[in-house]
């Protein structure tokens, strides 16, 4: 039987806002797994549900010795919700003391069924409820890495708006060349436009990037 510790924890600029998850598994001293993410619009509560999901869906596949599970968590919401909360949940159809839907259904079943995959493969889970911000390593280390996370969806929100702002611009300004010139907007511009901006969906192209393809492009896009 082996111990584990999951760290895990969320972080999100307003609620909702853009925000951030992390975990860490740990056996002892050491970690033997670390994941992050982050969403550009989102929840504290659905980053805190969402880093639980994954630490889970990685002892679930993971093909890890069995053993006891220690969920080391900042949230109450969620330490609560898996050991007091969720069953009452499931009895009444997944919905609260007061009949109402449980927020985030969606994700607290997905977290049930992770936890029951888990606990059929031989993982006990035990809540271990920590302090934020109050000295444990591998909270703080979660905490650290979540809030990186949620910096960089607040800057790519910050980028978008940047985009937006120009493109609404070149709109404007090709819009009133159209109205102009009674032209109209041609397959090869749309093309091109399209390039462009999938550049910059897929990450491969930074905001500076298409500022300097749309220059680039300028007399093919008629702007």
């Amino acid at each position: 039987m082996t111990d584990y510790t999951i760290c895990a924890d969320g972080a999100c600029s307003g609620n909702p806002g853009p925000g951030g998850w992390a975990f860490e598994v740990w056996v002892d001293d050491a970690v033997i797994e670390t994941q992050s993410g982050c969403s550009p619009a989102t929840t504290n509560n659905i980053m805190e549900l969402e880093a639980a999901i994954r630490a889970v869906t990685f002892l679930v596949e993971g093909s890890l010795a069995t053993g006891v599970v220690r969920l080391r968590f900042d949230s109450e919401y969620v330490l609560k919700g898996i050991f007091e909360w969720m069953a009452g949940w499931k009895a009444r159809g997944w919905k609260t003391a007061a009949k109402k839907p449980v927020a985030n259904a969606a994700m607290w079943q997905e977290l049930d069924s992770l936890i029951e995959q888990a606990k059929a493969s031989g993982f006990t889970f035990v809540s271990d409820w920590v302090k934020g911000h109050d000295g444990d390593i591998g909270n703080e280390r979660v905490d650290t890495l979540a809030a990186t996370r949620r910096d960089e969806a607040k800057a790519r929100a910050s980028e978008n708006a940047a985009i937006d702002t120009h493109v609404e611009a070149a709109l404007a300004t090709r819009t009133e060349a159209i109205a102009t010139a009674s032209g109209e907007v041609t397959p090869d511009q749309v093309d091109a436009l399209r390039q462009i901006l999938d550049g910059y969906v897929s990450g491969d192209t930074s905001v500076k990037g298409v500022l300097a393809e749309l220059r680039k492009n300028a007399q093919v896009l008629g702007l």
